[in-house]
């Protein structure tokens, strides 16, 4: 084989790879559109013009920080990430999920915490409170829609720090 195939067949597989890359960017881009991006997500993410940094397709970013979410181009994955910090978090399997999750649990607090379904969510009582009780409810619910998401990443990190008391 010569350099020219070579240089062919690289250049065959380049394109290919552009094309899978452009297809799930418009792919993602055209689900963001679709359903839109929450006004608000976990309290402390915002929309943010869609743009592309690191593979990445933004669609919110912190109010306190240079963090934000988006979706993995290879994989679909919702992230949560950093370029200064070059840091990355696993947060949901697709967009879909996220939102559903996101919702889920905007309603939960909503419903379920502010009405003090299973009592108060703090107390002076020895035990502390219901944190716990209130945190398997929340897995519960975002289990049945993002089984991965409960065992790893963003909402795995809240639904551990809501069972200490910590949230």
């Amino acid at each position: 084989m010569d350099i020219s195939e070579i240089e062919l067949l690289y250049m065959n597989q380049l394109n290919k790879n552009l094309f899978v890359d452009s297809f799930l960017m418009n792919e993602n881009i055209s689900k963001l559109n679709e359903i839109g991006v929450p006004s608000l997500i976990l309290n402390k993410f915002i929309p943010y013009t869609q743009n592309i940094l690191s593979d990445v397709i933004t669609f919110s970013k912190s109010n306190l920080s240079e963090i934000y979410l988006g979706i993995e181009m290879e994989s679909n994955n919702v992230v949560c990430f950093s370029d200064k910090y070059n840091s990355y978090t696993f947060m949901n399997t697709d967009y879909e999920s996220l939102i559903k999750t996101n919702y889920t649990y905007e309603t939960f607090k909503k419903i379920c915490v502010s009405v003090q379904t299973y009592g108060p969510y703090y107390d002076n009582t020895p035990s502390g409170g219901n944190f716990e009780k209130y945190a398997k409810v929340l897995e519960k619910l975002i289990l049945r829609i993002d089984e991965r998401s409960v065992k790893e990443g963003i909402w795995y990190s809240l639904i551990q720090e809501m069972e200490l008391g910590v949230i």
